[in-house]
């Protein structure tokens, strides 16, 4: 009976350490996916004479897709 006791036990620490190993696997992949999120994200130029409100406004819709996007994401890792 002790031996079967055991098993169990190991059997239920395997299953564990497999659960954590896919829970930091998915928090890798999501860290990832939100890092290139942000790397889409450009400066905007101001040498061609824009003022810095134009030029936020040019990129706005860009900003406004990758906000969207982050809150998807996130909703989806939690």
């Amino acid at each position: 009976m002790a031996e079967d006791g055991s098993t169990e036990l190991a059997a239920r620490e395997q299953r564990n350490a497999s659960a954590g190993r896919l829970l930091a696997f998915t928090d890798g992949v999501f860290a990832i996916i939100i890092t290139i999120l942000v790397l889409e994200l450009k400066v905007p130029d101001l040498s061609s004479g824009q003022s810095l409100r134009e030029a936020l406004s040019d990129i706005r819709p860009t900003f406004v897709a990758f906000v969207i996007s982050f809150l998807l994401v996130g909703m989806y890792w939690t």
